[in-house]
């Protein structure tokens, strides 16, 4: 069962990054159909090696198997895109789905095989993983040789996803991109990469022992061991999205410098700004739209809809208030929402409405939500406001 909470865990994740990033960072659309290809495999090796259902192994198996073939692809995709930040797709880039065409090639027999052939093999398989040979329904190479294959070329792409987040890393300063920036890129693409060549290199000899070709003595510590690697592996790869935010909003990684210093308004920059962060431009114009356009009076207004206002990618945006304004998102909200009720009040507006008009008027949803921000920011309620300054 833990298999498969972590493989639906891998579509939620899919549908997440889709439902955040398809119109503003084309580059996750790779990381999605990367965590949904996962998941596939997470589910197929459980039906195969470790599953009780001969319904739902029918259904996977074989169908699934060009699905497969796309993790290596799609993670070097993901990673091509991430450490040049960008999204473009070239003409040559079709040859990475030939695996998936030869395998679907492959399959196309056992698809249009009857669904009673395919329960019975499937009973068959559940006895006895070893005996999958006994299927003849494949083109070219029987299914069970998919599992050495498969391995094998996710493994290199794999390695070679590896090397290219090690390249970036070395990279000298000329791509200029600010240290805590880089840390996260660096330290997700090594974990992504990482996990994914102990998941397919380990795969290869557990598949082995498992298809009867190669043998770990009696006590089956080392199976185990392959086992639990692969497993873990597995397993720890959403849990890094899920305590990460920026991966499911994608990470930026732009290359441009300025050297021009944002004011020192503690609501819009700290202090201890970095002096070349390529995103101070991005920043400046998130602080100018907020305060020109005011935004924040819509009770609705969030971090989507201001991406979409002024045309910059939310994990842009993520970035520019962790690391460059250095205050969250919300609490810039209700700092400028406050500082407008303060206004409405310094100009008699409470004479002609009640308090939590004022508050409605200044983007809070509720008369309470706006009575403890109010006293949050300030220390003091919007009557004590009023009769401090004597209004």
């Amino acid at each position: 069962m833990t298999v498969y909470f972590f493989a639906f865990l891998y579509i939620y994740l899919t549908v997440i990054i889709l439902f955040f990033n398809v119109k503003l960072n084309k580059n996750a659309i790779y990381l999605a159909g990367l965590m949904f290809a996962y998941s596939i495999f997470g589910i197929m090796h459980n039906l195969m090696f470790d599953g009780d259902s001969p319904f739902l192994l029918a259904i996977f198996r074989g169908n699934s198997m060009p699905l497969i073939y796309l993790i290596g692809p799609l993670l070097y995709f993901y990673v091509r895109g991430t450490v040049k930040d960008n999204f473009r797709f070239y003409k040559t880039d079709y040859l990475h789905f030939l695996p998936a065409i030869f395998a679907f090639i492959c399959v196309l027999p056992y698809i249009f095989t009857s669904f009673d052939y395919k329960l019975e093999i499937a009973k068959i398989i559940i006895e006895r993983p070893s005996d999958s040979n006994l299927d003849k329904e494949f083109w070219i190479f029987p299914q069970y040789k998919h599992f050495f294959i498969r391995p094998v070329i996710t493994s290199i792409y794999a390695i070679y996803c590896l090397f290219l987040t090690f390249q970036f890393y070395k990279q000298p300063d000329q791509n200029k991109v600010p240290n805590s920036q880089r840390r996260i890129v660096v330290r997700w693409l090594f974990i992504l990469t990482i996990l994914t060549s102990f998941i397919f290199i380990f795969y290869i000899p557990l598949s082995l022992y498992l298809f009867k070709n190669v043998s770990f003595g009696s006590n089956n510590i080392v199976f185990e061991w392959l086992d639990h690697i692969v497993g873990y592996s597995f397993c720890v790869i959403p849990l890094v999205v899920l305590v990460s935010p920026q991966i499911l909003y994608g990470v930026p990684t732009l290359k441009t410098r300025e050297h021009t210093l944002i004011g020192r308004d503690p609501l819009e920059i700290s202090s201890d700004i970095f002096e070349e962060d390529p995103f101070y431009k991005v920043s400046k114009k998130i602080i100018e739209h907020l305060k020109t356009q005011k935004p924040f009076l819509d009770p609705e207004f969030n971090m989507e809809m201001l991406s979409e206002q002024i045309h910059v990618p939310k994990h842009h945006l993520y970035y520019c208030f962790g690391n460059i304004i250095k205050v969250k998102f919300a609490t810039i909200r209700n700092r400028l929402r406050v500082e407008h009720a303060k206004s409405l009040l310094m100009e008699g507006k409470s004479q002609n409405i009640k308090l939590e008009g004022i508050g409605f008027e200044s983007g809070f949803n509720s008369r309470s939500h706006f009575f403890a921000t109010f006293k949050e920011e300030t220390g003091m309620t919007p009557s004590e406001f009023l009769e401090r300054k004597g209004i």
